[in-house]
């Protein structure tokens, strides 16, 4: 299996990020996506598989893919941040699109460390090895999230600084501008609701941050309980979309076909009761009552206490 190492910013090739980037053109136009993609991926991956929404208290697990009979079925993890949900959901769009392979995958469990740079946790810009298709996945969902005209459209409306070769070393800069560059990657973290690396990527991915500073930035630990990025949210009032758990249930058409079952008589009212638990639901939402119990007339209680005798 290639693998190559995850701080290795430039990792794909200039060929490769282009197929990725027309890509990105072809689906965003197929979905009319005119603006930011946010929450409405799950709709577009709705769109292309039978999704579950769980929430399993692993937060190492991201997401899964399987292909089962030619249908495509997508689990989302909804224990961990919405952000982390949104950049899967992503990513595995990338497999099921067959995204830089010349054939889909029939299944894959996405592990936190497969979006390490992107969605990771380390406070490292280094990671473990990562696998080549997972790089491609992680930079197509990265791009269809952040698009490029729409994230420079954002840098020029909120005036957020470049750090680059062009404008000297950004070790001499004062420091005023470097806080307000990271108020900046905050304000883009809200706006496209994706994890900070993702934004920081991208900025480099375009040009807008040095190897160095980018480097720099990628070691900050971004969830940590006592991050300075997770202070400075509070601070502005930033990213509480993206910190949200939401432990969402949702098994597809799961609820929809339980009542069928039910209306049909095919199980009982006690079957359903336990069906629908699973997302959190009851009989009662859907006006319907436990069945009463049938009395017996006086002729059958007497009949049954002569067979007791």
């Amino acid at each position: 299996m290639n693998s190559i190492a995850a701080n290795e910013l430039n990792a794909l090739s200039p060929g490769e990020i282009l197929e990725i980037q027309k890509e990105v053109a072809y689906y965003r136009n197929k979905y009319q996506v005119n603006r930011f993609v946010g929450e409405s991926i799950f709709s577009i991956l709705e769109q292309e598989a039978r999704v579950l929404y769980y929430p399993i208290e692993n937060p190492e697990i991201c997401a899964f893919f399987r292909k089962v009979d030619g249908r495509q079925f997508v689990f989302i993890n909804t224990a961990i941040p919405y952000e982390k949900q949104i950049f899967a959901a992503a990513h595995e769009l990338a497999h099921i699109w067959s995204i830089g392979s010349p054939k889909i995958r029939q299944s894959e469990i996405l592990y936190a460390n497969a979006m390490n740079g992107y969605a990771g946790e380390s406070g490292t810009a280094q990671s473990a090895l990562v696998d080549h298709a997972e790089q491609i996945a992680n930079r197509f969902a990265a791009e269809f999230l952040v698009e490029t005209h729409e994230l420079q459209e954002a840098i020029r409306k909120y005036k957020i600084p470049e750090f680059t070769s062009r404008n000297g070393d950004w070790r001499k800069d004062d420091s005023d501008r470097l806080s307000h560059l990271i108020k900046g990657v905050l304000t883009l973290m809200d706006i496209f609701t994706v994890p900070y690396k993702t934004i920081v990527r991208r900025l480099f991915e375009i040009d807008r941050l040095d190897r160095s500073l980018c480097e720099a930035l990628l070691t900050v630990q971004a969830r940590a309980e006592n991050s300075p990025i997770r202070m400075l949210q509070q601070r502005f009032h930033l990213c509480e979309k993206n910190n949200e758990v939401s432990r969402r249930k949702k098994l597809d058409n799961f609820v929809d076909l339980s009542l069928t079952a039910y209306e049909n008589h095919l199980i009982t009212y006690e079957k359903l009761e336990s069906l629908l638990e699973l997302e959190n639901k009851t009989p009662m939402m859907f006006r319907i009552n436990p069945p009463e119990e049938e009395r017996m007339s006086e002729e059958e209680l007497e009949a049954r206490l002569a067979e007791d005798e």
